[in-house]
């Protein structure tokens, strides 16, 4: 995947996956997410890997923070890269990662981010409408670690997919429990 953005400060197009608890912060939810993004206070006209939070302060909107990780290679199109993010065993600490073909990026969160997250997103963010372009990813090997036995289980339900057109995005396999979570794409052409 090659994705591209005109501007750091108007505009932007990432990857991303996204663990939330949606009734935090008055119902505007607080989440860690990590993934790939144009739009990075590191580096702000290239591709990054990155991770961000939105911490639960009770109030509506929370405390927002984000970081890059690193530059994606040019060695790293086209190739799978694995998103971490799951709470360690000691009940507080949050560990949030990119597994890239030429590195591997992690950080621990030790604040407090949110309460027991109620789901888990993946997919496209899009900031301004024009002169972005995001080719397709797949999101695969869609699977969750359970917080009562420490096992991976693979996503069995397809949630309700949104598109804005753009972004596209659409489960071209659909998860059911036997095919390892299914695969999810996303597309840009704006």
């Amino acid at each position: 995947m090659h994705i591209t953005s005109p501007s750091y400060s108007n505009y932007f197009v990432d990857d991303e996956t996204w663990v939330v608890n949606t009734t935090d912060n008055q119902g505007y939810g607080a989440w860690l997410e990590a993934g790939e993004s144009t739009w990075s206070y590191s580096h702000t006209t290239q591709v990054a890997y990155f991770w961000a939070e939105d911490l639960n302060n009770g109030q509506m909107g929370g405390v927002y923070n984000q970081a890059a990780f690193g530059l994606v290679s040019s060695t790293d199109y086209g190739q799978n890269a694995t998103i971490n993010i799951y709470l360690a065993s000691n009940g507080t600490t949050w560990y949030v990662g990119v597994d890239a073909p030429s590195k591997n990026y992690f950080t621990d969160e030790t604040r407090y981010v949110m309460d027991t997250p109620n789901e888990w997103q993946l997919g496209m963010e899009l900031y301004g409408n024009s002169n972005q372009s995001a080719g397709e990813s797949y999101f695969t090997h869609n699977t969750y670690l359970s917080a009562t036995d420490g096992n991976y289980y693979p996503e069995t339900v397809e949630g309700t997919p949104k598109q804005d057109l753009p972004p596209n995005a659409s489960w071209i396999i659909k998860p059911n429990g036997t095919n390892d979570g299914g695969k999810f794409a996303t597309i840009c052409y704006c």
